[in-house]
């Protein structure tokens, strides 16, 4: 009888871990719209298609594929309306684009963000300014360290070849030693012959 009470005790014990612990809740979210980056009608006919975050990635994963002379081409034909600001500053996001491009483009991302709204100004802050910025400090950082390692290359170089010039007359050096040596040897023992 006690072996069949300990059984359904921990039966009961084990069954009640169960009923405590809590399942896993799942939740469920709303589907949230594409982001309105413009605010009033006059910023919509401005930006027009802009005002929508997917449009920004479609036309940027479309600008990725088009090699850079084409997208050169295409940023000197636009305007420096904002419109065509955004579009010069997505088309120099590529990663071939030169620094002097990308650097220009950080340039137009100020101009634009003084004529936009405060919800388009913060997506292009995080979403372009800010990491392009990194990209840009970064890459005068190693084209400084580049120039830096090649110095120091350089001078190790010539003391490299200094250093074996110096060898090289240290050797004749020792040589010349040695014949004096050898002479006077021969001195002191033509001296002591006689």
């Amino acid at each position: 009888m006690k072996k069949l009470f300990a059984i359904f005790l921990c039966v009961g014990l084990l069954s009640g871990c169960e009923l405590t612990q809590q399942p896993a809740q799942i939740t469920t979210t709303e589907e949230v719209p594409a982001p309105w980056l413009c605010q009033s009608e006059s910023a919509q006919g401005l930006m027009q298609e802009f005002c929508h975050m997917e449009s920004w990635a479609k036309f940027y994963v479309a600008s990725e594929e088009i090699e850079w002379p084409r997208r050169k081409e295409q940023i000197e034909t636009l305007s420096d309306e904002p419109y065509d600001l955004m579009r010069k500053i997505l088309l120099s996001q590529g990663t071939d684009t030169p620094y002097r491009y990308r650097l220009r483009a950080q340039g137009m991302i100020t101009v634009l963000q003084e004529v936009v709204e405060d919800n388009f100004d913060d997506a292009l802050e995080t979403i372009i300014y800010k990491p392009s910025q990194q990209m840009l400090e970064m890459e005068s950082a190693i084209t400084i360290l580049s120039k830096v390692n090649a110095r120091q290359e350089k001078e190790l170089d010539s003391l490299n070849s200094t250093l074996e010039k110096r060898k090289v007359e240290l050797e004749k050096q020792r040589e010349q030693v040695e014949q004096l040596l050898k002479i006077e040897a021969n001195m002191v023992d033509q001296n002591s012959e006689q």
